[in-house]
């Protein structure tokens, strides 16, 4: 569902819709809005379905401000906000404030939130919208509620994301992907058992980290240049290099192989496409030296992989 989006003098901002393009990377087959306004601009990605709705949006803050997001909830629905990069900052109208920072989530509840953000800052987030039916066949309408503030989302639940924002499916292989992805993500949800977070590194520097993995993640090609990932990330090299080994527990190129390798798995288990084809999609310049990058990090070539 396409949010209203309501400035500090109550009016409303128009979202433009997009061409829709079926082989679209980032959310295949769901349809695109944009909005333009002189403080900010927003791209809105949305898939729906019977019980189900999601959507991937960028905003891009070009001025300091707030405006109001009002989204279409159902009655006794709930919805799933997870960070994938930048921070917000939320409030209620009733005046409880948050931060959702990258590599964070928040199931909410409320209809209308208060967004607040700073000049020339940026997010971009995933967010699940799941029915009170859904909730009601699945017997889970009791267990599911608004969570006191944003949790750490885990390797599983980011992994899942990535999963439901990229993915080689068609119709209506598709749809049966997207549901059960979403459904298991509120099942990782309930099962979630939280860490806290290391110490010796800022809310800023955690933020800036997990931006800084998730350009890795959508950008599988790369070039492994340590110093331009951090000025993207908006971090020294060094904070950059010690919070992945704190975080992930690896080093930077280390991750970015551990992405490429999650989606070549997913590429062979749900695609035909060729041992070659894979490599160059993610991020190999030669069919050779993704095969031995493959076997050194699952102890099998692809091809044996494929067919086990």
């Amino acid at each position: 569902m396409i949010p209203d989006i309501l400035l500090n003098n109550n009016k409303p901002v128009n979202w433009e819709q997009q061409p829709t393009r079926s082989e679209d990377p980032i959310l295949p087959g769901s349809t695109s809005h944009k909005s333009q306004h002189k403080t900010f601009t927003a791209e809105h990605k949305n898939y729906q379905q019977k019980f189900i709705d999601f959507s991937y949006r960028i905003f891009r803050f070009i001025r300091t401000g707030k405006f109001t997001i009002k989204e279409k909830n159902h009655p006794g629905s709930i919805r799933l906000e997870a960070m994938l990069s930048g921070q917000i900052t939320q409030q209620v109208p009733e005046g409880e404030q948050w931060t959702l920072r990258a590599g964070e989530y928040k199931i909410n509840d409320q209809p209308d939130l208060i967004a607040l953000f700073k000049k020339d800052s940026a997010c971009s987030y995933f967010m699940a919208h799941y029915s009170r039916e859904l909730l009601d066949k699945l017997g889970i309408p009791h267990l599911v509620q608004a969570t006191a503030g944003p949790k750490p989302l885990t390797e599983e639940m980011k992994s899942l994301i990535h999963k439901i924002l990229r993915h080689p499916y068609k119709d209506p292989i598709r749809q049966l992907h997207y549901d059960n992805c979403v459904q298991e993500l509120l099942l990782l949800h309930l099962t979630h058992q939280e860490k806290p977070l290391p110490e010796r590194l800022t809310d800023e520097d955690i933020i800036a980290i997990y931006s800084a993995d998730h350009l890795l993640q959508r950008d599988l090609l790369w070039p492994g240049d340590q110093y331009t990932l951090a000025k993207q990330a908006g971090i020294s090299e060094r904070k950059l290099k010690m919070g992945f080994k704190q975080l992930f527990d690896m080093a930077v190129f280390e991750r970015l192989t551990w992405h490429r390798m999650q989606y070549a798995q997913w590429l062979l288990r749900s695609s035909d496409h060729s041992i070659e084809e894979i490599a160059f999609e993610v991020g190999y310049s030669t069919r050779n030296s993704f095969i031995t990058a493959f076997r050194q990090h699952f102890n099998t070539t692809p091809r044996k992989w494929r067919h086990k």
